[in-house]
């Protein structure tokens, strides 16, 4: 099949299920957001924070089109990128089905839709029988479903290595059990507009500040549901100061028996060390506002308001 037989459109980002979404409605571990995080993106009240993308975000995403290239040359194929659809998303047969692929590739004379990473191999498990990590596999199946093809992936683990690339036929009945929850979820929150379960990412916080960004006066009674919420949150936090505590006291333990040499190595061939290195750099706030206050007044910057959950008595008396 070619390209250009393809259905293609001008989509708002926020009004399809994205092929980097799937994972994370699917509740897949290591997906790049959650189903509430998702949920809220497409609420009118929600303002997403502007992302800063780090310099090996963006490395990455430079190097994709490298990867791909080297990996039509080694699969024997020709690689085509997002061009001519630039701007524009492959959709499916329902109006929230849409994907925007890293590309195509022209191998033996049949399309293959092209899925690209460059990932660590400490992050990322890539076996030698086709295995690949859930969350990459089930939005190549959600792209070779919409694009009706079947699919070419590459993903660069390392600079000493070539890409690691796996070809797969379409599977109808994994895309369809994909699809289907896909579907039930998205007209479940989206279409009836049902919140999904509130999680503890950034968006769910985020989310919660802007739709409840002011608070009366009043302090109300709880009742029986929010009495077992907070007792559920007191004694997690109890939880959490003694795990704390173990931490601190076996990195104790561990830096003792290390004593003066450099480190331990364990069987796996993993390694614990305890290095020297520089003491970090500070800027000494206290003592600019003292010396300079016209100066810290000029680069100080304020942050936005924001309510903050605490408890009286404190957590631990609850």
């Amino acid at each position: 099949m070619k390209p250009e037989m393809l259905r293609l459109e001008q989509r708002e980002r926020g009004s399809y299920l994205g092929g980097s979404e799937v994972a994370a409605v699917l509740g897949i571990p290591g997906a790049w957001g959650t189903p509430f995080e998702v949920w809220a993106k497409r609420q009118p009240e929600y303002q997403q924070e502007e992302d800063n993308p780090s310099e090996m975000l963006e490395a990455g995403n430079r190097f994709e089109l490298t990867v791909a290239s080297w990996v039509a040359d080694k699969v024997g194929g020709k690689y085509v990128a997002g061009e001519p659809y630039t701007g524009k998303v492959v959709v499916g047969p329902e109006p929230w089905m849409a994907c925007h692929p890293d590309g195509y590739m022209l191998i033996d004379g049949v399309w293959h839709v092209y899925e690209g990473k460059v990932a660590g191999r400490s992050g990322h498990l890539f076996g030698s029988a086709g295995l690949m990590p859930e969350k990459y596999l089930c939005q190549w199946v959600y792209q070779q479903h919409l694009t009706k093809m079947p699919g070419q992936f590459g993903a660069q683990r390392s600079l000493s290595e070539g890409p690691w690339t796996h070809r797969m036929e379409r599977n109808p009945q994994l895309e369809d059990a994909i699809v289907n929850q896909l579907g039930e979820w998205w007209h479940q929150h989206i279409i009836k507009g049902t919140m999904p379960e509130i999680d503890g990412g950034k968006a769910a916080h985020s989310f919660l500040q802007q739709k409840h960004a002011d608070h009366g006066m009043d302090i109300r009674e709880a009742t029986a549901d929010e009495r077992g919420l907070i007792a559920g949150l007191a004694d997690a936090k109890r939880l959490k100061t003694a795990v704390d505590a173990d931490i601190k006291r076996l990195e104790a333990q561990v830096k003792d028996a290390i004593g003066a040499d450099m480190g331990l190595e364990m069987p796996d061939g993993g390694k614990v060390t305890w290095k020297s290195q520089g003491g970090s750099k500070r800027l000494d706030t206290r003592a600019l506002r003292a010396d300079h206050p016209e100066i810290a007044d000029k680069y100080t910057k304020q942050g936005k308001p924001s309510r903050v959950l605490r408890a009286s008595p404190i957590w631990s008396k609850l």
